[in-house]
C-alpha cells in the first residue's frame, strides 16, 4: 500500500508539473507570438516612416520650387511696377508741358498763317510783274 501511495504521490506530482510544463509552454508560445507581432508592427512602421520621409523629402522640393517662382514673379512685379512708375511719370511730365505746347502751337499756327498770306501777296505781285 506503501508503495501505491508512493507511486500515486509521484505520477499526481508528475501530473502537476506536466501541467505546469503545459502551461510554460502555452506562456513561452504566446510570449513568442507577442514578439512576432511587435516585429511585425515595427517593420510596418518602418515602411510608413520611410515613406513619410519621402513624401516629406518631394514636398520639400516643391515647396523650394514654388518658393523659387515666387522670387521670379516679385522680380517681375517689381521690374513692371517701375515700368508703370517710369510711364506715369512721362505722362506727368508730357501733360505739365501740354499747355506750353498748346501755346507755341497756336503761335506757331499764328505764324503759319503770317507766312502763308506772305507767300500769297508774294505770289500775286509775282504775277503782276
Amino acid at each position: 500500500d506503501k508503495q501505491q501511495a508512493l507511486l500515486l504521490k509521484r505520477r499526481s506530482e508528475l501530473a502537476k508539473r506536466e501541467a505546469e510544463l503545459h502551461r510554460s509552454e502555452n506562456a513561452v508560445h504566446k510570449a513568442q507570438q507577442n514578439v512576432k507581432d511587435l516585429k511585425d508592427h515595427a517593420a510596418q512602421l518602418d515602411a510608413t516612416a520611410d515613406k513619410d520621409l519621402s513624401r516629406a523629402d518631394q514636398d520639400k522640393e516643391k515647396i523650394m520650387e514654388l518658393e523659387d517662382k515666387a522670387g521670379t514673379m516679385n522680380e517681375k512685379a517689381s521690374e513692371e511696377a517701375d515700368r508703370i512708375k517710369s510711364v506715369e511719370s512721362a505722362e506727368r511730365k508730357a501733360a505739365a508741358n501740354l499747355p506750353t505746347m498748346l501755346a507755341n502751337a497756336k503761335t506757331d499756327e499764328a505764324r503759319a498763317q503770317t507766312l502763308k498770306e506772305s507767300a500769297r501777296q508774294h505770289m500775286a505781285d509775282s504775277q503782276r510783274k
